[in-house]
């Protein structure tokens, strides 16, 4: 039965005759697939089809006088020539020369594919100068989508590797050492500020504009002495030098910053146009350094290396430097555990105007040990850096 098959398929070749039958080629006698026209069958010693095109000849699909050895022409009535491979293990290099996707390579690539040349998708022609150009009027490019743990779990990202956090609702990009957000503003200065006498630069991250440093407003005053509301501006610095209230800003306490009122996001002693940030627009700001939301509403020390990028590049004690890619400029002005007990060049500590209990606030640390920031809550008599948050 095979060897009349085989013949039969051959005078059908040969004479170019038409069938209107089944035809089956194997070696085992089985029909055809009842879904097949012709259905060829190898088996572990024969291979399928072997072809072999003379000089000038090739096999052609969609067309009777090929040109290559393989020559396929979708027709300008039917859908652009599409190859599936399912299964597939390795995918194939090709080689186009520079001008177009052309010859499969015998190279089978261990992680993907690999075109060497332009490569146009929606567009004949791609300039040379690009890698890949994607044109279209109607639809965009929609790159990897995935949470804040799993851009953050991938391993050895590449310098300039982009995907979209569905956590922090943004398009990512690595620098090569941090995750960023794409916005052109963030880390920008929006200019600086003049209040009471001194000058104080400022930064834009994300939809805030923060003061990038501590605020150093008002009268000196002994660290045993309370701020009371006597209408004059009161501060601490450390060890009541005020050479460290340049340096790093005063300490207020929590009425004392607040002036007195007890509104969340008062202005209290910030400059008009700016206020005192609340707790969650401290969590604005964290989440639009990396953490997720989770993390932020969380107690202690949460997110990754947030605190990291908010900390300045020098002043840390013990190598606890940050790389302040935010521009946030953080610095270790510490903090005044009332009375007269001093905590400086370890950490940094800012207060919200958010309260936690009737006598406790909550606040924001950094340390030199930790790359996260903490949040937690503090008595409102103890002293605090400020940063004011623009309207």
């Amino acid at each position: 039965m095979k060897i009349i098959r085989i013949i039969l398929l051959a005078m059908l070749i040969s004479f170019g005759l038409n069938t209107m039958a089944q035809v089956a080629v194997n070696t085992d006698g089985s029909d055809p697939d009842v879904s097949s026209v012709l259905h060829v069958k190898g088996n572990s010693t024969k291979k399928h089809i072997v072809i072999e095109p003379g000089a000038t000849g090739g096999v052609g699909v969609g067309i009777t006088i090929p040109n290559t050895f393989l020559h396929i022409n979708s027709g300008s009535s039917q859908d652009p020539f599409r190859v599936q491979i399912n299964g597939f293990s390795k995918l194939f290099t090709l080689n186009n020369g520079g001008t177009g996707i052309g010859n499969f390579t015998e190279t089978l690539p261990p992680n993907g594919l690999y075109v060497y040349g332009s490569v146009g998708i929606g567009i004949n022609s791609p300039p040379t100068s690009a890698k890949l150009e994607i044109s279209s009027t109607s639809q965009g490019f929609l790159p990897p989508r995935m949470s804040n743990e799993q851009m953050n779990a991938i391993a050895s990202p590449a310098t300039g590797l982009m995907v979209y956090n569905t956590g922090l609702n943004s398009p990512m990009f690595y620098d090569g050492s941090v995750w960023k957000k794409m916005y052109n503003s963030n880390g920008e200065s929006s200019g600086p500020i003049s209040y009471g006498g001194q000058t104080y630069e400022t930064v834009i991250i994300g939809s805030q504009i923060w003061m990038a440093e501590n605020l150093n407003i008002g009268t000196m005053i002994g660290a045993w002495s309370l701020q009371t509301n006597n209408g004059i501006i009161e501060k601490y610095c450390y060890n009541s030098d005020e050479s460290y209230c340049d340096t790093y800003g005063g300490l207020y306490q929590w009425n004392e910053m607040m002036q007195y009122v007890t509104t969340e996001g008062a202005q209290g002693i910030c400059p008009d146009g700016w206020h005192l940030p609340t707790d969650d627009e401290w969590k604005t700001l964290e989440m639009e350094l990396g953490m997720s939301q989770s993390e932020a509403d969380g107690y202690g020390f949460r997110g990754t290396d947030e605190g990291e990028r908010m900390k300045s590049t020098s002043g840390w004690a013990n190598d606890g430097n940050g790389t302040n890619c935010s521009s946030f400029n953080g610095l270790p002005g510490g903090e005044l555990e009332f009375p007269e007990t001093f905590l400086i060049f370890d950490i940094g500590c800012w207060s919200t105007t958010s309260k936690f209990t009737s006598s406790r606030v909550w606040t924001r640390r950094l340390e030199y040990s930790s790359d996260q920031v903490k949040r937690y809550d503090e008595t409102e008599d103890d002293g605090f850096s400020i940063r004011c948050l623009k309207n």
